[in-house]
Parts: structure tokens; sequence; C-alpha cells
């Protein structure tokens, strides 16, 4: 029986498919993946990527947010009442529970990693000595190809700009012929062949990182988000009306967010500190991330 394409167009370029397909090289990740609904309840953090990968993920299965994390604390949307089972935390490198990320979370090959993790580091078991093979394109990347939210091709140039710019991606096309890149090159080429993405090589060949880096800040999205003191709600510095205007069949909207409690971490470091042989060796994490080869970023219980 002939599979049936529901195709949404967009006026920004592009179209979302909705029906219920995720690409095969997914099929590494946890089961959980392919058993998202409305009942579940999405982490964000404090940047565009988890943004982004939020409304992607509220798009393709209407459930809501219902956390935010800023590293030092956990706090709770107003009225909601779930379960562990039901929280998706999205761009986060937790250490228990669903999430989908994008970072580096061991630091040698034995380390255990979190099982209910979506993460294409994981699969490619990425650590220190193998770090620069790592996965370079953002969470939201990932999710838009998993779940095929857009036709690449037909995306316009700006919104291929602001998914390249999200996490950085596009720096993967422009890293230093050298030594050290050389296994990042080969894992921005082989990022760009397993995920089918040739459409950003044309775009990559036309500009330069600084081209990039220009409409980043431009635009508006290297900011950051986080709950005001007065009436817990959101504030950010993100140009979310920028990102609307090219993704308007995207939900963006996080004024309306109302928190009532947060759970505080004991210890989060803001600066990437010199990793230890282990990860083992850092007790009672809630998230980890190699942030650098031989550095690394935490939260502790």
């Amino acid at each position: 029986m002939n599979k049936v394409q529901n195709e949404i167009t967009l006026p920004f370029g592009g179209f979302y498919k909705n029906y219920n397909e995720i690409k095969p090289f997914i099929d590494k990740f946890p089961k959980w993946v392919k058993l998202i609904n409305g009942t579940f309840q999405l982490i964000l953090t404090n940047d565009i990527d988890s943004l982004f990968a939020c409304a992607l993920i509220m798009k393709k299965f209407n459930c809501n947010i219902g956390f935010f994390y800023d590293f030092n604390s956990i706090h709770m949307v107003k009225g909601v009442s779930t379960t562990k089972e039901k929280i998706i935390a999205v761009d986060m490198a937790v250490e228990s529970g669903k999430a989908f990320d994008n970072h580096v979370v061991k630091i040698n090959r034995n380390d255990e990693v979190n099982p209910e993790s979506a993460n294409l580091n994981i699969v490619y078991n990425i650590h220190q000595d193998n770090y620069f093979s790592k996965y370079g394109g953002s969470t939201a990347l990932m999710v838009s190809v998993m779940y095929e939210m857009f036709d690449f091709k037909t995306l316009t140039e700006n919104q291929l700009m602001i998914l390249a710019c999200i996490d950085s991606f596009y720096m993967g096309a422009y890293h230093p012929n050298t030594k050290n890149y050389v296994d990042a090159r080969e894992a921005f080429e082989n990022t760009i062949s397993i995920m089918k993405l040739d459409v950003f090589k044309e775009l990559f060949a036309r500009k330069k990182a600084v081209d990039f880096e220009n409409f980043a800040e431009i635009h508006g999205l290297k900011g950051t988000m986080w709950v005001r003191k007065k009436d817990c709600k959101l504030q950010t510095d993100i140009n979310i009306d920028f990102i609307k205007s090219q993704f308007p069949m995207l939900n963006f909207d996080i004024e309306h967010l109302q928190f009532d409690k947060n759970s505080k971490f004991s210890k989060s470091n803001k600066n990437t500190l010199p990793a230890p042989q282990s990860k083992s060796k850092i007790d009672k994490l809630f998230t980890f991330a190699l942030t650098r080869k031989y550095g690394y970023k935490a939260t502790i219980k």
C-alpha cells in the first residue's frame, strides 16, 4: 500500500510533511521516539536550539512546554501535572530520562550514558579520544530530519541560514585543513550525507563563515532566555519575531508560560572545567556535557 503524503505548503518556502515516519538511521535511538503524543511535557532550555527543537516537536506531536531549565534550576509551568515517564528534555544532556540531545556525554569510551537519550553522539560512541568526530549539528536539525519536518530543497535562503546558525552548524564547512580538524571535516561531510542535507553544500559554497556570524548577530539568534523574578515569566533577547516571520508554521511563543515553582541544583559550572579521566569521578550528576575535548559543564543534584 502506497504511503499518502499530506503536504501543507508554507508561505515562506518548503512544506511540512504531515505523516508519521522517521529516518531509518534513527532506528538505533530508544523506542520512545516513535511513541510521542500530546500527553508529553517538554523541558525547554535557554537557547535557540532548544526553542526551535521544542517548536518542531510541538508541531509534530501537539505536546507542550511544561518546564524550563536554566542550569541553576528547573522551573515548572503553573498547573502542569505529569510523571517522569511523560517528560522529554530538549537539547539537554540529562543523565536519566527521555531526551533529545546533541552533546558529547562521555569522557572515555567506557563511561555510562543515559539509555533514554536520543543522541547521535551516543549512537556513534563519541568521547574525548574521538571528540572531533562528533555530530556537529543542532538538536533542532536532528529533530527536523528525524521526523521529516521539511523538504530542505524548497526552503528559502533565510530559513537555511537560520538552521545553519543554530549551534553553529555552518562551522563544519569552514574548518581549516589541518591535522586537528581532519576528523571534524570528515564528520561534517558524513552528517551532510547521512542526513541528506546536500542543499547546505551549495549555501556554504556561496557564503563565508563571517556571513553566518553576521546573520546571527543582525537577526538576534545568539541570545538566551531566563525567568524574570518579578513575575516568574520568561524573558529573552533572542529575536523571536524574526524567527516567527521565517517559520510561521511553528509556534515559538513563550510569553504565556507562567512558572510557579522551581527545583534548585546544588552546583552548576557556567565556565568549562578540566575533565577528569572518567565521568564516574563526578558524583550526583543531573546533566553532563563534554563541551571541549578536555573540558566539561555539568549540573550537580
